[in-house]
């Protein structure tokens, strides 16, 4: 299935303002708030995790599916990336253009990128002289995440009179429908409604 992206500004200017504020919560700059975790043994959505000075760190230690992701992409820049990799650039020289991003980081951050598998080095060209980058199965399946990210920067930042640009579907001229999350059931559920578990047993403790 292929979507037809325009060239998602908005998107970038979105994280760029989430990056330079990346540690701020309601609860203070040091508090940090993670779904599932359970440093403590708790599971749910009530954990707020937080200490003086915490600042960017990585979540190794973190059993938390979001924390975990967050660790393989969550850096600056990473999402602009795939972003980038879904809107077709595949060069270095492609995601330095469009992102703007100083060449010994882009390196860093597409070096880690093909280390956690989700995207992979292509040799091309005469004798492999050049390589390009391309989003494995893990790296496509963060569409959903670009989307909703999309989605959320379309009515929390810029609102419906300051839309830079529109995502369609190039087979039929549609918009895409909002994303939500659904039970099995196809029942739409909040925060409010999910729970956590340990997999290994069938006890669920309430979220809250």
């Amino acid at each position: 299935m292929t979507l037809h992206l325009r060239v998602m500004r908005r998107l970038s200017l979105t994280v760029a303002r989430m990056d330079h504020r990346d540690n701020i919560s309601p609860r203070g700059p040091d508090a940090v708030v993670v779904f599932g975790v359970s440093l403590d043994g708790r599971t749910g959505s009530d954990l707020v995790f937080g200490g003086p000075g915490m600042g960017r760190k990585r979540f190794d230690e973190m059993s938390c599916a979001i924390a975990q992701t967050l660790n393989q992409v969550g850096d600056w820049w990473t999402l602009l990336i795939v972003r980038d990799a879904m809107k077709g650039a595949r060069r270095f020289s492609d995601f330095h253009e469009s992102t703007g991003i100083a060449k010994n980081i882009l390196t860093d951050r597409l070096n880690k990128l093909v280390e956690n598998g989700i995207m992979m080095r292509e040799e091309v060209g005469v004798r492999g002289q050049r390589q390009e980058y391309v989003l494995t199965e893990r790296g496509e399946a963060l569409f959903p995440i670009l989307m909703a990210m999309q989605q959320w920067g379309d009515k929390w930042v810029y609102g419906e009179d300051g839309l830079p640009l529109e995502v369609y579907d190039a087979r039929t001229g549609e918009q895409l429908a909002p994303i939500s999350v659904a039970n099995q059931s196809g029942e739409e559920v909040t925060h409010r409604d999910i729970a956590g578990r340990d997999p290994r047993n069938s006890s669920i403790r309430e979220a809250g």
